[in-house]
C-alpha cells in the first residue's frame, strides 16, 4: 500500500500539498511502518504526477547484487498530464528516456550503480517550482557486495545537508528552540552516516 505525507517548512512559500513524499507500507499503516517504509527507500516524491520503478521486477529501495554482465530489464511508468518527458537514471547518467508514460530499457551490470525514474514536465499550478518533477528513490545494484557509494556523491550529499540546515535556520516555522534542535540534532546523525560512508570509499 502507498500511502503519502506531505511536508512544508514555511506556510508563505511552499503550501501543504504542492511536494509529496509517498511511500509503500507493508502491512497495517502506522507511525512506525511508514517510518519504516520511508528508512527502506521504497518512496517516491512528487509535485502531482504518479511515478513507478522496477527492476527485474524489484522497487526503490531494493539492493540486488547480480553477477557483472547481468542483462537486467528496467521501466519506468508515470501518470500525469504536464509530464513531458520520462528518463532513466543510473549512477553515470541517463540511461534512457521518452515522451511517451512508459519507459523500458535494459541495462547490463559492469559495476556497482542505482537506478532510478525521474519524470519532468511544463507548467503547472499544484507545483511549487511552477514545473512538473517526479523522482524515485533508487534500485541499488551491487557487485560481488560492493555499493555504489562515490566519494563526490558522498560530498555532494553532506553539503546539501549543509544547505538544510541553513534553510532550516533561517526559513522553519517552529513553535520553541526545542524544535529546531531536534531537526538539527537529526541533520548531524545523517551527516554522521555519510562520514562513515565517505571513510569506506
Amino acid at each position: 500500500m502507498f500511502t503519502g505525507w506531505r511536508s512544508h517548512l514555511d506556510r508563505q512559500s511552499s503550501p501543504p500539498g504542492w511536494a509529496r513524499v509517498y511511500a509503500r507500507v507493508e502491512g497495517a499503516l502506522s507511525a512506525a511502518s511508514f517510518a519504516d517504509a520511508i528508512r527502506r527507500g521504497r518512496t517516491f516524491a512528487t509535485t502531482g504526477p504518479w511515478l513507478e520503478l522496477s527492476v527485474d521486477g524489484h522497487e526503490p529501495g531494493a539492493v540486488l547484487d547480480p553477477a557483472p554482465g547481468t542483462e537486467m530489464s528496467v521501466t519506468a511508468r508515470v501518470v500525469g498530464a504536464e509530464v513531458s518527458e520520462l528518463r532513466l537514471r543510473t549512477a553515470d547518467g541517463v540511461l534512457a528516456a521518452s515522451e511517451g508514460p512508459s519507459l523500458t530499457a535494459s541495462l547490463r551490470v559492469s559495476s556497482p550503480t542505482y537506478v532510478l525514474a525521474e519524470a519532468v514536465g511544463g507548467p503547472s499550478s499544484r507545483s511549487m517550482t511552477g514545473e512538473t518533477y517526479a523522482l524515485t528513490s533508487p534500485v541499488y545494484v551491487e557487485v560481488e557486495g560492493v555499493g555504489v557509494a562515490r566519494r563526490e556523491d558522498v560530498r555532494w550529499c553532506l553539503d546539501w545537508l549543509d544547505a538544510l540546515e541553513g534553510l532550516l535556520r533561517d526559513h522553519a516555522v517552529l513553535r520553541t528552540p526545542e524544535q529546531l534542535g531536534d531537526h538539527l540534532g537529526l541533520l548531524e546523525r545523517a551527516r554522521e552516516i555519510y562520514r562513515a560512508r565517505l571513510r569506506e570509499t
